[in-house]
């Protein structure tokens, strides 16, 4: 058996024997993307004296840019069904069955917010860090993804990162 199906059987088997953590999971899955927005908008405004405003901006709205052109790029070269297509179950949450699994939006913009929010204020980043890992073993967790569009996922981010980084100083920004 392929050790990717392995895995994930094991995280969403995790799911069903908890009302509390299958409502956390469809929380975190689903709808705590929103609040990380708003809280990193929260943090930005705390804490933009500390970094050149214009710096954040355009990293995290570069980061975002980059991180979504190459998802879009993933997803056109490579349709990957969805974890409750292959395996034929029901998935927590409602997606439509027809999009793709790889690689994870969710998980693609929690981890935009969180190295941004980093990159402003370490302690704070690494909190985000956690809180948008949440979110990708959520999305695992309710048969949304498979484990490995997270983390491709989160290696697209931290590119996307490291080059809108470096695009910035060379302009001396």
């Amino acid at each position: 058996m392929n050790l990717e199906i392995v895995i994930f059987n094991q995280l969403h088997g995790l799911i069903g024997k908890s009302v509390c953590f299958d409502a956390l999971a469809i929380f975190f899955a689903k709808d705590f993307i929103w609040f990380l927005a708003v809280l990193s908008v929260l943090i930005y405004f705390l804490y933009r004296h500390q970094r050149r405003p214009s710096k954040i901006f355009f990293l995290g709205s570069g980061t975002f840019i980059l991180s979504y052109i190459l998802l879009l790029v993933t997803q056109f070269i490579y349709f990957r069904p969805r974890p409750f297509v292959s395996l034929k179950f029901d998935s927590l949450i409602n997606i439509l069955p027809q999009n793709p699994s790889f690689p994870s939006s969710h998980t693609i913009f929690a981890f935009v917010f969180a190295l941004v929010v980093f990159f402003i204020n370490k302690k704070w980043g690494i909190l985000f860090l956690v809180l948008a890992s949440l979110i990708g073993f959520s999305r695992i967790l309710v048969g949304a993804h498979w484990p490995s569009d997270v983390l491709a996922s989160i290696l697209i981010v931290i590119l996307s990162f490291y080059l809108i980084k470096k695009l910035l100083k060379s302009m001396n920004l």
